[in-house]
């Protein structure tokens, strides 16, 4: 149940939990547009992973851990936005958010991903299929 990361950065880490067919994101601070697109580089690189592990679109779930993102600006959200189209999504999307601004642009970025106030009740919805 480790996680192995995959990519670190000062912004956000990407990893795997290959055991629960997991993939996870923590995303932190304040971004600009290309950091945006260094998670987009990151995020195909795990979907590789994870399609080369058996775990195709659909057949994983993702964990977005937002507690330390800050509130971010049009552009950047309308890139997030962009980004989290996928044609083979995850079964499940869960993401933690901390506080009511930033629910609403993770609302905004992905209207479809159930949203949690803690790690531990994100992973207990993923975990309960």
């Amino acid at each position: 149940m480790s996680l192995t990361i995959l990519c670190e950065e000062e912004a956000f880490v990407v990893g795997l939990v290959l055991s629960e067919a997991r993939l996870e994101l923590i995303l932190r601070g304040f971004w600009d547009v290309p950091t945006v697109a260094r998670l987009g580089a990151a995020l195909r690189s795990a979907k590789e992973a994870l399609a080369n592990a058996g775990f195709g679109g659909g057949a994983y779930v993702t964990l977005v851990d937002n507690s330390a993102f800050q509130v971010q600006g049009r552009e950047v959200i309308e890139a997030l936005s962009r980004l989290v189209i996928d044609e083979r999504p995850p079964r499940r999307i869960a993401a933690v958010v901390t506080s009511a601004l930033l629910r609403r642009q993770a609302q905004r970025v992905g209207p479809d991903h159930s949203l949690f106030g803690t790690r531990a009740e994100a992973l207990a919805w993923l975990e309960g299929e």
